[in-house]
């Protein structure tokens, strides 16, 4: 990451792009059908499903788990999980972006394209009450757009892992639209 900033980047502006890249070599394939690109994960993959389909259109769904919350608190608390600042994770601040834009703003970005939240009630890296609040002013966008089954809180009672069956199940019925 501090390499990243020295030439003026971001070590998320780096996995953007090769994430991206990544689409377009499975784009080069027969295997994979164009109109259906979905995207699933967990943590810091979560940061990377939240904010790719914001810039990636090919993406038509999007699953981020154990990362969506109120981000702010997350970075400097205060916070009922572990926020950033206590912690060694120099690339969670996005000095740029984060006064200006929360999680639910980068969502709008999604929109119309079909998003959900995953989130466990035990995670101790999301506040789930958090994750909730913050996932109800992301809702507004696709209420507002008269879409609202493209966007969903998929929660559970676990820890900071994935719950694939519900996930698998949205992003079928989104990329099947």
């Amino acid at each position: 990451h501090r390499l990243a900033v020295l030439s003026d980047g971001s070590l998320l502006g780096l996995d953007m792009l090769a994430t991206s890249r990544g689409i377009d070599l499975m784009l080069r394939t027969e295997l994979v059908d164009p109109r259906r690109i979905g995207m699933y994960g967990l943590s810091q993959g979560g940061l990377a499903a939240m904010f790719l389909p914001a810039i990636d259109l090919r993406i038509k769904a999007s699953i981020s788990s154990a990362y969506f919350n109120a981000r702010l608190a997350k970075l400097i608390g205060p916070h009922r999980a572990t926020c950033y600042l206590d912690c060694h994770e120099e690339d969670k601040f996005l000095s740029q972006l984060i006064p200006c834009f929360g999680d639910p703003d980068i969502v709008s970005l999604i929109a119309p394209r079909a998003f959900a939240v995953e989130a466990g009630v035990q995670d101790t890296s999301v506040d789930f009450e958090k994750a909730r609040i913050a996932f109800q002013q992301a809702k507004i966008h696709y209420d507002r757009l008269g879409i609202p089954q493209r966007i969903e809180l998929i929660g559970h009672e676990e820890g900071h892992i994935c719950a694939t069956g519900r996930a698998f199940a949205f992003l079928n019925a989104r990329l099947a639209d």
